[in-house]
């Protein structure tokens, strides 16, 4: 039964309006950015004290690019993700049609996943979209695919984290514009935890750097695959997904 649900989800984004002029807005300030960073390694590159000043002697596109770009896909994400989720439960508990969801035989999990596998279509369809500005790159350069495809991979990982937080913020209030905020504070608290304090800092820095979703997603844009980065991303997207359908269980308990 959730492929009904992902269906619905699916026709309302596409009839969305909004969700176009987010779409052109994302993909306009990557690509602006991006020809921005690649200006910037061209002239330092030509000039050779430039070059010298920035340890660039050993530097090449890979790090100075496209190391750059996935931290800006990521960063973005932040903006984007709570703006795409805010409407999934939310909107459904203002317009008074959750009762009407939850009195279909419909289970509380078809309807978590239909929601959340929607969104996930929705943000993968724009991840590939960005691809070609990687192969703009590839035009005027020779950028390392190996460290390219791991670091898609990690946005894969770090986007079902995302919207699993984007998703259970939507659960807890029939507020969207509440919604996304809690959903952004959230993101951005888990994004720079690892920031504030020190690992050297004691017991408290170590446990900020390990929920830190930025630290655990900068091996990717290395071209490195760490499996504790990998757990960690799956285990964030699977607790937040499990708290979704635990308030939905209920919010259909006392509907």
């Amino acid at each position: 039964m959730w492929f009904g649900i992902y269906k619905k989800e699916i026709k309302s984004y596409l009839q969305s309006p909004v969700i176009y002029a987010l779409a052109g807005i994302f993909l306009f300030l990557m690509a602006y950015f991006t020809l921005g960073m690649i200006v910037e390694f061209a002239d330092i590159y030509r000039d050779f004290n430039m070059r010298r000043m920035y340890g660039m002697d050993e530097m090449n596109v890979t790090q100075w690019v496209i190391r750059g770009f996935f931290s800006l896909l990521n960063f973005l994400l932040l903006f984007l993700i709570p703006v795409l989720t805010m409407r999934l439960l939310a909107e459904e508990r203002k317009n008074r049609t959750f009762e009407i969801l939850t009195s279909c035989p419909i289970s509380d999990g078809d309807i978590v996943f239909g929601k959340y596998l929607a969104a996930l279509t929705l943000i993968l369809a724009l991840l590939l979209a960005s691809l070609v500005y990687p192969l703009l790159v590839e035009r005027f350069s020779q950028p390392e695919w190996p460290v390219i495809l791991t670091g898609y991979l990690g946005l894969v990982l770090t986007v079902l984290a995302y919207l699993a937080f984007g998703l259970f913020a939507s659960t807890v209030t029939e507020n969207q514009i509440i919604a996304s905020f809690l959903s952004f504070s959230g993101l951005v608290f888990f994004y720079l935890v690892g920031d504030v304090t020190s690992s050297k800092e004691g017991w408290l820095g170590k446990i900020s750097s390990e929920l830190s979703l930025r630290q655990h997603s900068l091996s990717f844009s290395n071209g490195v695959i760490e499996l504790r980065d990998v757990f960690y991303l799956l285990a964030f997207a699977g607790f937040f997904l499990f708290l979704s359908l635990e308030i939905l269980k209920i919010r259909r308990w006392k509907a």
